[in-house]
């Protein structure tokens, strides 16, 4: 699998990277005493396992980490599986904010942004040649 991250364009490595680092920052909600802050507003540990935006981030980052594997693994949907898991991440935004009604400050804006820049990994992953190449390659 090394040979294959060092086979990747730069930018797809700080994709599956970015993706690998999504499951250790909601690895980092378990830790005791770990402040959680969504929106600028802190909350407890409890109240966000309690509230469901932690278990719904956890499966948001196990598709990102499942996803960035499937990357180094050239597998023929890992590109679409990135996209999705980018997809239920801006999801992941009204969704969060609402469960623990912090008020939607910047919700609005961060999901707009959100979208954009999955719109603009989709075109890296499906248009740029190094991409293409990457994953058109099936040597090891």
């Amino acid at each position: 699998m090394i040979k294959r991250f060092l086979a990747m364009p730069s930018i797809l490595k700080l994709l599956t990277a970015t993706g690998l680092a999504a499951i250790i920052a909601v690895i980092g909600t378990m830790l005791p005493q770990t402040p959680i802050y969504v929106f600028g507003r802190q909350v407890s540990q409890a109240e966000w396992w309690n509230s469901g935006a932690g278990p719904y981030l956890l499966i948001v980052a196990l598709l990102m980490g499942a996803s960035s594997v499937m990357m180094l693994l050239r597998a023929r949907h890992a590109r679409l599986a990135y996209v999705v898991a980018w997809v239920a991440m801006d999801f992941s935004i009204p969704f969060v904010v609402g469960v623990i009604g912090s008020g939607g400050h910047g919700a609005k804006t961060a999901m707009v942004g959100n979208l954009i820049l999955t719109a603009l990994i989709a075109l890296y992953l499906y248009l740029a040649k190094g991409c293409r190449h990457y994953f058109g390659s099936s040597t090891t």
